[in-house]
């Protein structure tokens, strides 16, 4: 067996093997020869070089459809004796002694052969006696070479001749299919022609020449065309959407290979819409179309021939995978989303998918949507407001294979207006505003404007709060009263943009109740009724209804006047005098609603006239009988009369003053003292107790009273001391009968003495003993006026060695004795004192006696404490005892002082404390003293209030808040008598919770919080928490600062900007008490004013505009607005977009091209209002690279270039650069020219 390398033979696998200019020259030449063309007879040539093929023992040699470059001789050495060919003993061989020669084709197409095949070898012998012919057989062999059969068999030649020549013969093939790469095979025989072979000689074949009709032009031809071998399909590899690699196997003498794709089925490409020349396998074919169906085909091209097609199965090429190009028509329940086709043709399919999900193609139970369309859009519907959409799109090519799905591209639904709702929760200082959701689902947020001017987004000045709440309604607080207030809202979607605003809404706050202030200008037909506003603005009106019912809203018949004013009061005219009005008054909001009304309050006209003529009816002892003309006031007037002992009662000078009220022109004055002048004056009093001028004092005396109670307390032999009781005031005078007459007024002869005095005794001396004496008194008045005589009473002086009565002295008490003094009385051996507890003269039943030798005074012993006594003193002599003299009643003192205990509740008007009796019994009276002084015993001027209780606690009230009072206690005998007093005890009263008042100073890093006192006094220390927590009290973490001070507001500083801070105070009180809070009330610092920073990048139809916050927080919000007008602030009839947002930069989009724009920007406060804006900056966007068209006119030396703006306005500049360079703008040395143009040509 011999190898290709050992033979020189060629490889089988395409036209590696042949010389590259052969290639070169032969690829473009059958690649143009038409097919009908090459489908002709065929020559095939013997050539001389070795074949690929090795299957046995032959020689095996080429077949060739080319004639060879220069001819090759075989001599074959003549053997003797007749020969049968085929016989592998006379088979032509290349060199003596060789193998038997061989040739074979390349592969081949499939074809039957069944015409004519012509030989035609050029051979001679060398002598013409060697008889030697030449024939040969045509061969069917398999692709390995193996022969398979006998195609066209020898024949029965003639004898050559000695001169190289062309034999031919022509032989009828037995019809033979040939496969797909099966080959054809040749085998030249020496046979004897006309005798027998003679040895000695030889045979010469002349085969591979260039030249017809020469020696060397050796072939046989067949009737049908033989073309290579077609290629077996391999893999397609690298499909991808404009091309794709196909494989198949190399046929062996293939001059080239035709990859093509047609988009039609069938035996061959037609049309053809792609194809590729190669030279080996793989062919990489490009320039297809995506998504397209393609038919691939492959053939084999070999000299002067072209196999039949090789199909592959179909194939479509991929789509290109779309890209997310963003949404446009979002509206509430729809949005359009958009794709870039990304080279994919219109016909192809695209799949959507729509979700909630956040990943359409996972969405764990979430509804998905799955939607084709071969648009490069997908309009969405039914969707749900304010709603996150996700979405994902693939493009499906026509072999129903999806690309890659695009990355998630989400959008929100804008949310639904809102439609406004009922107010409800109108209060004073809030409304609660609220609105229906428009469809919109739960969890939406909805953006609210509120504020005094009828359209809250165009306030023109007036302040703006904006408020953010995921509810159906919100509660405004800290608003004005009796103000209107304008509301409009928007749903905000999820994605921040709002939708339209409801068109505003109103209504007022309500009126605050007005406050009864005062009545004034008080006459006898008119009166002013005020109040104040109580919080209301200027302008509120008011209604006032009066009546002389005691409620001007329930009058019961009366008759009502309903009056309505702007004022603060209201004067009435034409009333009755002395008559009650009663009068209320409410507020009447801006919507008509009327706040409850004030309280009735009433007063009465004036008196029209004074009383007149005062004067005396009549006298007694403790009465007088006091009148004066009523002067024209009708019957039912009150008077008040006003009486004391001092010469006028309106100015009495510490005297006392009784003041008596009566509906007569008179008043009896009773319970006057005896014998004393009293004055008078009278004012008439309207039913509000106000007075009419008094009369002038008139004045007289009380009659004096007769004395009583004549009792004689001392008797001796030759005198008698008479007493009284006394019937009038000190300084009068009493007048005594005495004598031995029964009655001294009349005498009857007897002795008759009358003594004037004024004591409330009379001692008579010079009398004789045991002789009865008969007594009368009577008193005179200041007047002169007398009184009547008393009854008569008697006594008969002693005998002779009669001990007489002690006179009773002063009486001292204490716990459980008391100590009794007495005159002394002559003989007296020693005196006797009582007590009982009875008041019988001489005491029946002794409850203690004390006697004592002649002395002065004596003690009782063994009495209780805090009881009434009454004693009694006698003189004691020798076997004779006085009467008794009587002492007035007393009582004993308290035993136990009583023992502070403690202070109960504490309240900031009252104070609850607590003592023990110390051992006292119940029912023990104890006196509290207390005062704002340490010591109420000594209070140097400050006030004392004095309690008395039977209970062992005392509230004392009412009293001022946060107020230091000291107390001290004592029990009180049944004579008033105190114990000693407890030591001062003080504590001090709550402070009143103060009160907000409101905010003031408010800056970026400032502000004051105040308060009012709320009855608290000056000093009161007052505790202030703040905080950005909501609750200062709980700030969660947060930074909460405590301050301390004793004024009524609290200035801080260094705070945060545009941050909201929240304060409650509270006051401390004297004892470091705290009171209850204060509500939790917040005001935001102003924001620090931004400050340009610059303009970023500017595009056709969009500018960005920085700026920065200084310190504000993150979350402040900045208002940003953009004009064509040089100042946004005043832009004339230019139109001014205003723009909220949270960063520090806009985006400004849909400019117009090449228009300048004017920018500024101010930080809003917490409550929607701008600080300073910035001063304007400038953008100008660009203009649109114009689009060139075509050239217009071109002349020897001009050209003229046209081109499109592409939407840029006219009036655009347009520079154009010109050059023989292929780029003017990188001329490298050329001549460039730039011009200018306004027009759309150059």
């Amino acid at each position: 067996m011999r190898t290709p390398e050992a033979t020189g033979k060629r490889s089988p696998g395409g036209l590696k093997g042949l010389p590259r200019l052969l290639f070169v020259l032969l690829l473009p030449a059958l690649a143009a020869v038409p097919a009908t063309q090459l489908r002709a007879q065929t020559t095939v040539y013997l050539g001389d070089t070795s074949s690929s093929l090795n299957p046995g023992a032959d020689d095996e040699r080429r077949l060739n459809r080319l004639p060879g470059a220069a001819a090759v001789t075989y001599t074959w050495n003549i053997i003797s004796g007749p020969v049968t060919p085929p016989d592998p003993v006379t088979q032509i061989y290349r060199t003596v002694g060789g193998a038997g020669v061989v040739w074979y084709s390349d592969p081949l197409d499939a074809v039957r052969i069944t015409g004519d095949v012509t030989f035609n070898v050029w051979t001679r012998e060398t002598h013409n006696r060697a008889s030697a012919g030449l024939t040969g057989e045509l061969l069917r062999a398999g692709p390995d070479g193996g022969i398979i059969s006998v195609i066209a068999s020898v024949h029965a030649p003639g004898e050559m001749g000695t001169s190289m020549s062309a034999q031919n013969w022509l032989r009828l093939p037995a019809p033979t299919d040939l496969d797909n790469g099966d080959r054809l095979a040749l085998r030249l025989y020496i046979d004897d022609a006309g005798g027998t072979l003679t040895s000695g000689y030889s045979v010469e074949t002349s085969l591979d020449g260039p030249s017809a009709g020469a020696a060397g032009d050796s072939w046989f031809r067949v009737a049908e065309t033989l073309a290579p071998a077609r290629p077996s399909t391999g893999a397609i590899t690298g499909l991808a959407q404009t091309q794709f690699t196909a494989n198949w196997t190399l046929v062996e003498g293939a001059t080239g290979y035709t990859l093509a794709v047609s988009p039609n089925s069938g035996t061959s490409p037609s049309p053809i819409a792609v194809s590729l020349n190669s030279a080996d396998s793989p062919g990489f074919l490009a320039g297809l179309t995506s998504n397209t169906t393609y038919y691939p085909f492959v053939r084999t091209h070999g000299p002067g021939a072209s196999s039949s097609w090789s199909a592959w199965p179909v194939l479509v090429t991929p789509a290109y995978a779309p890209s997310a190009a963003g949404f446009t028509g979002v509206s509430s329940y729809t949005a359009v989303f958009n794709w870039a086709a990304n080279g994919n043709h219109s016909s192809t399919l695209y799949r959507v998918l729509v979700s909630t999900a956040a990943d359409p193609l996972a969405p764990f139970g979430a509804p998905v949507t799955s939607s084709f369309t071969y648009n490069t859009h997908f309009s969405s519907s039914g969707l749900v407001a304010n709603t996150a959409y996700n979405f994902r799109v693939a493009a499906v090519d026509h072999g129903g294979v999806y690309t890659s799905y695009t990355s998630i591209a989400s959008t929100y639904t804008l949310a639904a207006p809102p439609a406004a709702g009922p107010f409800s929760g109108v209060s004073g200082s809030g409304i609660t505003a609220s609105w229906t959701s428009g469809g919109n689902p739960s969890g939406t947020l909805y953006r609210l404007l509120v504020s005094t001017a009828p359209d809250p987004s165009a306030p023109v000045g007036a302040p703006v709060t904006q408020h953010e709440t995921y509810n159906l309604s919100l509660s405004t607080a800290g608003l004005s009263r009796n103000t209107t207030y304008y509301f409009r809202a928007a749903a905000v979607n999820g994605a921040g943009a709002a939708s339209a605003y409801f068109t505003a809404v109103s209504t007022a706050t309500l009126a605050a109740a007005p406050v009864f202030s005062a009545f004034s200008g008080e006459a006898h037909d008119s009166l002013t009724f005020a109040w104040t506003s109580g919080g209301n603005p200027a302008g509120t009106l008011y209604r006032v209804v009066s009546s002389t019912a005691p409620d001007p809203l329930a009058p019961a018949g009366a008759r009502v006047a309903s009056s309505d004013t702007y004022s603060l009061s209201l004067s009435s005219a034409g009333l009755a005098p002395d008559t009650r009005y009663y009068f209320r008054a409410a507020a009447v909001n801006r919507n008509g609603v009327a706040t409850a009304y004030t309280a009735s309050e009433g007063r009465a006209t004036l008196l029209e006239f004074a009383p007149a003529s005062p004067g005396f009816v009549s006298t007694a002892e403790t009465s007088l009988q006091f009148g004066f003309l009523a002067n024209g006031n009708p019957a039912g007037t009150l008077y008040r009369v006003v009486s004391s002992t001092a010469p006028d009662p309106l100015a009495p000078a510490g005297a006392a003053v009784a003041s008596s009220d009566t509906y007569n022109a008179g008043l009896n004055a009773a319970g006057l003292a005896p014998n004393t002048t009293y004055y008078f004056r009278a004012a008439g009093v309207n039913k509000d107790g106000v007075l009419t001028a008094y009369t002038l004092a008139a004045g007289t005396s009380t009659l004096a009273a007769a004395p009583s109670g004549l009792q004689f307390t001392s008797i001796s032999t030759g005198a008698i001391r008479l007493g009284w009781a006394a019937g009038g005031g000190s300084g009068t005078l009493y007048r005594v009968l005495v004598s031995t007459a029964s009655d001294p007024l009349f005498p009857g002869g007897a002795a008759l003495t009358s003594s004037d005095t004024y004591n409330l005794y009379l001692s008579t001396a010079g009398l004789e003993h045991t002789t009865e004496y008969f007594f009368r008194a009577l008193a005179v008045n200041n007047n002169g006026v007398a009184t009547a005589l008393s009854g008569i009473v008697s006594t008969t002086t002693l005998a002779p060695g009669t001990l007489p009565a002690p006179l009773a002295g002063p009486l001292t008490p204490h716990i459980s004795s008391m100590t009794a003094s007495w005159s002394l009385v002559a003989a007296a051996t020693g005196y006797t004192l009582a007590a009982s507890l009875y008041p019988d003269d001489p005491p029946v039943e002794v409850a203690a006696s004390s006697a004592v030798a002649v002395q002065t005074s004596a003690q009782v012993e063994g009495l209780s404490p805090d009881e009434v006594y009454y004693l009694f003193v006698r003189a004691d002599g020798d076997g004779v005892v006085s009467s008794w003299s009587r002492y007035d009643p007393a009582a004993t003192l308290l035993q136990y002082a009583p023992v502070f205990g403690s202070f109960g509740t504490i309240t900031a008007g009252s104070v609850d404390l607590s003592w023990s009796g110390g051992g006292n019994p119940g029912g023990t009276l104890y006196r509290v003293l207390s005062s704002t002084a340490p010591d109420p015993l000594a209070p140097g001027g400050a006030a004392v209030v004095s309690s008395d209780t039977y209970n062992l606690s005392l509230s004392s009230s009412p009293l001022a808040a946060n107020a230091a009072y000291y107390f001290r206690i004592a029990g009180v005998n049944k004579d008033g008598a105190p114990t000693a007093y407890t030591a001062a005890r003080g504590t001090s009263t709550l402070a009143q919770q103060p009160v907000f008042s409101g905010f003031s100073g408010t800056g970026t890093s400032a502000m004051t919080y105040a308060w009012t006192a709320a009855g608290n006094p000056a000093g009161t220390l007052y505790r202030v928490l703040s905080s950005a927590a909501p609750d200062p009290l709980n700030p969660g973490g947060a930074p909460a600062a405590s301050s301390d001070t004793y004024s009524l507001s609290l200035s801080t500083s260094g705070l945060a900007p545009n941050t909201s801070y929240y304060f409650r105070a509270a006051a401390v009180n004297n004892d470091g008490v705290i009171t209850g809070w204060t509500d939790a009330l917040a005001n935001a610092t102003l924001p620090e004013d931004a400050a340009f920073a610059g303009i970023g990048e500017v595009g056709e139809d969009y500018a960005d505009f920085m700026w920065s916050g200084g310190n504000n927080p993150a979350g402040t919000l900045y208002r940003v607005l953009s004009s064509p007008a040089p100042d946004p602030l005043n832009p004339g009839t230019e139109p001014v977009v205003s723009s909220d947002t949270y960063n520090l930069y806009l985006s400004s989009s849909g400019l117009a091209l090449d228009t300048p724009y004017y920018f500024t920007v101010a930080a809003l406060g917490r409550d929607g209002q701008p600080g300073a804006y910035t001063a304007t900056e400038r953008a100008r966007t660009l203009v649109r690279q114009p689009v060139f068209s075509h050239f217009g006119t071109v002349a020897a030396a001009s050209v003229r270039a046209d081109w499109s703006g592409n939407g840029n306005p006219s009036g655009t500049l347009y520079r154009v650069a010109v050059s023989t360079a292929a780029d003017p703008l990188a001329p490298s040395g050329a001549a460039a020219t730039l011009l200018d143009s306004y027009a759309l040509y150059g």
